[in-house]
């Protein structure tokens, strides 16, 4: 049985992403095109559209509303702290993320203890992104 280079398997490896990532693109394209032929078919309806156009406009008066209530104080004061707290969890979240990945880098392991004792497993998750067309 003939081995397999490092630069055949790499090239394999390659390859596969590539083919789920066209996949993946197709399906959304596809999706795309229902999830339009379903609003027509919708938006097409009479019925539908008078309703959807009454929940539209009882939406706008809401949030009218909504930003009348959002000007006193004392809710403008816990929207603003709300805020802080929400950049200040995704940045503990970011070095957690971190952390996490110089402890298995250095251990190897794929499990952590907690301080309550319990097992947690590390997670990792890498996905496709589009950049500009320079290379790192």
């Amino acid at each position: 049985m003939p081995e397999t280079s490092v630069a055949e398997t790499l090239s394999h490896v390659v390859n596969l992403i590539q083919n789920a990532n066209t996949s993946i693109e197709k399906l959304k394209e596809d999706i795309s095109t229902n999830k339009d032929m379903l609003e027509d078919a919708l938006n097409n309806d009479p019925d539908y559209r008078r309703e959807f156009d009454k929940a539209k406009e009882a939406a706008k008066v809401r949030n009218e509303l909504k930003k009348r209530i959002m000007l006193q104080p004392e809710l403008m004061s816990i929207n603003t702290k709300m805020k802080n707290q929400k950049a200040h969890l995704k940045e503990l979240k970011e070095t957690l993320s971190e952390y996490l990945q110089e402890y298995q880098r250095q251990t190897g392991s794929k499990t952590i203890e907690g301080s309550n004792g319990e097992l947690n497993q590390i997670i990792s998750s890498a996905r496709l992104v589009k950049t500009s067309n320079r290379p790192e």
